[in-house]
This record gives C-alpha cells, sequence and structure tokens, in this order.
C-alpha cells in the first residue's frame, strides 16, 4: 500500500517533458505559468528559483487546488478533521496493535495518541511523512508559500476544488484499507521514507519523467490514478480556460496534475495553448 506516499504527500508523475516549470500561451489571452509542486520539502534543501518568483510576481492572480484562506474552507477542514467513528483504530486494529501503533506516535512523533488517534488516516499519514522527511527545521509547503505572498502582495488567490472535494476522494477508499496502509506505514517505515527522500531528490534534479517511474512503482498506484488525477484534472479544466483568459495567471499543482493523456498539459495543448517547458535550478539554501 506504498501508494499512500503518492496520495497524500505530493501527487508527482511524469509529463510530456522532463520539467515542473512551464509557460502556458494563448494568441488572445495574457500568458499564464504551470509550475508542480512537491506539497512538502525539506526548507534547507531548496530555495525556490528566481524563474518562478518572477513569474509568480508577475502574475495577477494565483491558482491552487484549494484556497485555504477561505474562511468557508478553513471551518470545513476543522468541522471534519476527525474520522468517523471517532474510534474507528479500535475497531480495526487489534489490542497489540493499536499498542505498538500509540507506542510509535508517542515515541517519534511526539504526539499523544489520545490527542491524535481520531484524525482522519490522511492527517496521521501526513505526520508520519513530515517525521520519514527528517527536515532540520520545519518543512516548506510550496503552494502555502505562493499563497502566504499572494496575500502579502493582496494578490487574488483561486480555488480549483474545495476542502470536501479532496476529503470525499479519501473516503472513496475503504477505512479498513486505509487504516491498514496507516498500520504499515508506521511499523515497517523504512520503505516510505526511502520513498519519500528519493521522490524529494528526483524533484529538485527537475526531472518528471524519472518521478513517473517512481511513482508507477507504488503498490495499487493505478487503481488510484483515475480518481485522485485524471479525473481533477478534467474538472478543473472546465475552469481553468475562462481563468486564464481573465487576466496573467500563475498555477500551482502537484506535479502529477500535469502528467499524461489527461495530464493539465495534454488537455491545455487540445484547447489549443503552446506550452514551452521551462528548465529549473533548485539551488541548497545557504
Amino acid at each position: 500500500m506504498r501508494y499512500v506516499i503518492g496520495l497524500v504527500f505530493v501527487f508527482v508523475s511524469s509529463c510530456s517533458f522532463a520539467n515542473v516549470f512551464f509557460k502556458v500561451e494563448h494568441q488572445t489571452q495574457p500568458t499564464a505559468y504551470l509550475f508542480g509542486t512537491m506539497h512538502m520539502i525539506c526548507n534547507a534543501d531548496v530555495r525556490v528559483p528566481n524563474s518562478v518568483i518572477d513569474a509568480f510576481a508577475d502574475s495577477e492572480q494565483l491558482v491552487v487546488e484549494i484556497d485555504l484562506t477561505d474562511h468557508e474552507q478553513q471551518r470545513f477542514l476543522q468541522q471534519n478533521v476527525a474520522q468517523h467513528p471517532a474510534n474507528y483504530l479500535e475497531k480495526h486494529l487489534s489490542n497489540e496493535q493499536q499498542q505498538r501503533l500509540k507506542t510509535i506516535i508517542e515515541d517519534q512523533l511526539g504526539y499523544r495518541y489520545q490527542q491524535i488517534k481520531s484524525l482522519r488516516p490522511i492527517f496521521i499519514n501526513a505526520l508520519f511523512l513530515q517525521h520519514f522527511l527528517n527536515c532540520q527545521q520545519d518543512p516548506l509547503l510550496l503552494d502555502e508559500l505562493f499563497i502566504q505572498q499572494a496575500q502579502v502582495t493582496k494578490k487574488p488567490i483561486v480555488g480549483l476544488e474545495t476542502v470536501a472535494m479532496q476529503l470525499a476522494l479519501f473516503d472513496r477508499i475503504p477505512l479498513q484499507e486505509q487504516v491498514q496502509a496507516l498500520y504499515d506505514m508506521a511499523v515497517e517505515p523504512s520503505q516510505s521514507r526511502e520513498d519519500l527522500q528519493q521522490l524529494q531528490a528526483i524533484y529538485l534534479e527537475d526531472n518528471s519523467e524519472k518521478l513517473f517511474q517512481v511513482m508507477r512503482s507504488q503498490d495499487d498506484f493505478d487503481t488510484f490514478e483515475q480518481p485522485f488525477l485524471s479525473q481533477r484534472n478534467k474538472n478543473w479544466m472546465m475552469d481553468l480556460p475562462e481563468l486564464i483568459a481573465a487576466k496573467s495567471t500563475f498555477i500551482a499543482v502537484g506535479a502529477g496534475h500535469l502528467s499524461g493523456t489527461d495530464g493539465l498539459l495534454s488537455l491545455l495543448r487540445q484547447q489549443g495553448y503552446d506550452i514551452t517547458p521551462i528548465p529549473l535550478e533548485f539551488i541548497p539554501q545557504q
């Protein structure tokens, strides 16, 4: 169940170019930029390239997966952070398994088990993934970085979907399967840690083709590619053309959304947009 790495953390895979940053142009519309992000990365390992910063600064609006500056989205997330039923771990794990998970969470993550055991599995998984990154300081959330900068500069922010839509995707995965994936990650962390650190290293090489091979190797990933990537891309394309036609736009979404026949790059080209890859060099923080 290694697909959890992709679903929780990055959604990274390949695109038709070995890059993660693109200029999107149309004869009659303002220039747009599409940046494929990793949703979490060690801050000390990377400085966002100047070409990305400049493109963002020149854009009139920011488009992201979810606009968490929206109070309604914040409220919904706070109200739905817990899994129902709250004792779901007790229902799906033996007493021995619960005790083992409790020990790992308290000893390794530093959280009281009673404090977080009712959270949705996706959120507990995220705590483990942050731990596996082993960052010297808090990880850098690339999407959040652009959102914060947009707030500072009073740049409009547009979300392509809602918190409810994303949580509904995870609710499609049987709860027993989510719990098993969480437990496996906790008790056998070496593979998840290796996958995660490998993904970060490849991303920083600006090599989306190689990322694709790593992501596709994860268990059951094909099963979840359609609902988590392809269908969402098609839904987003119902709004994106109108958004980028209105004003110059910087789009920041998980890099996996760029890829394949139903990837954003392909769907944009089908609608007459010219796509130009912009090579990046991720320079470590000094």
